[in-house]
């Protein structure tokens, strides 16, 4: 149910709306009856939704989005818009930083519109251990450092009442090529590589569930909610568990449990492979990430939202996107 903001007219900003996560975000907002801009560099597709604007611009156009926020009655702007390669150089992310200090620029002028960020798990990066607060920072590489950078940007412009950061885990699902491309793909050749630790879980996030996450978060009350900062995800599950539900999926393929050290090992030797342009089936940050529980505190999610993930549904929906169903 749609809260009053979302249906008297005004619109909803979705900032890299025809990205991944954007594009289902903006699908769910029309179907819910909102009227939506969707801000990205990338060219519009050309909806023809009546209740859909499509703008192509830079978020530090600001000339551009001036008049975007202008010529719009906005209630709320959800910010995806994120430069997110990993294992580059500092320099590389200095764009997310730049567009977040743009797009707060723009809403702290006008107290009125809700702002959610969307940040990264990868603010906080100890292995099994959850972040004490909203503003434990400990990032092991230069994207999660550049959302750290933004974050405090938010924290030091805005009023508390007016924004909620929104951190995604591993999100999946239909239109992500490099989930189909990697662990699909992986999975139906029978070369997947998954940790023989019984204890170590993924937090994954069917991207379907965090589009109705964030819109339910939107429609909060923000003054009221005891944190800034939420993870938007699944239940943690044992990596075997999510393969097996896209196995039955796809209708074949299997998995081989590893040991960690073996992992972390083929991890660094995939790093010099790269190195001389070959191929390789993990690189160390791949091995990191398949061997190494990260926990984060999505209970205070699920507290708050009531969207849950059915796996046999979502994985059947991935396969058959992905054209890997036999």
């Amino acid at each position: 149910m749609t809260s009053p903001e979302t249906s008297n007219g005004r619109s909803a900003i979705v900032t890299g709306g025809r990205g991944f996560i954007g594009t289902h975000l903006v699908d769910l907002l029309l179907q819910e009856g909102c009227s939506v801009i969707s801000i990205d560099t990338v060219a519009p597709n050309h909806s023809p939704d009546p209740l859909l604007q499509e703008i192509q611009a830079d978020l530090r156009d600001r000339s551009a989005m001036e008049a975007v926020f202008a010529d719009n009655d906005i209630w709320c702007v959800y910010d995806l818009a994120s430069f997110t390669e990993v294992d580059l150089d500092r320099t590389a992310y200095r764009r997310n930083v730049e567009a977040t200090e743009a797009m707060v620029s723009y809403v702290s002028k006008r107290p009125g519109i809700k702002y959610i960020f969307y940040s990264t798990q990868f603010v906080h990066r100890v292995p099994d251990t959850l972040p004490s607060n909203d503003t434990d920072y400990r990032p092991i590489e230069a994207y999660g450092e550049s959302k750290v950078l933004s974050e405090k940007e938010i924290y030091r412009v805005l009023p508390r009442d007016q924004f909620l950061i929104l951190r995604p885990t591993y999100v999946w699902g239909p239109g992500l090529a490099r989930f189909r491309d990697g662990l699909i793909k992986n999975l139906r050749k029978g070369r997947m590589l998954i940790s023989s630790s019984r204890t170590l879980k993924r937090s994954y996030g069917y991207v379907e569930t965090v589009a109705r996450q964030t819109f339910e978060f939107s429609k909060l009350n923000f003054a009221s909610l005891p944190h800034k900062a939420y993870y938007v995800t699944d239940a943690p599950i044992e990596m075997s568990t999510f393969s097996d539900h896209l196995i039955d999926a796809i209708g074949e393929g299997k998995y081989h449990k590893v040991p960690v050290p073996l992992i972390r090992l083929l991890g660094s030797v995939g790093n010099v492979m790269k190195r001389f342009g070959l191929p390789a089936p993990v690189n160390a940050t791949q091995a990191r990430e398949l061997t190494t529980d990260f926990p984060v505190p999505s209970q205070r999610t699920f507290e708050l939202t009531s969207a849950q993930t059915d796996y046999a549904v979502a994985a059947a929906k991935t396969v058959s996107w992905a054209g890997e169903a036999h």
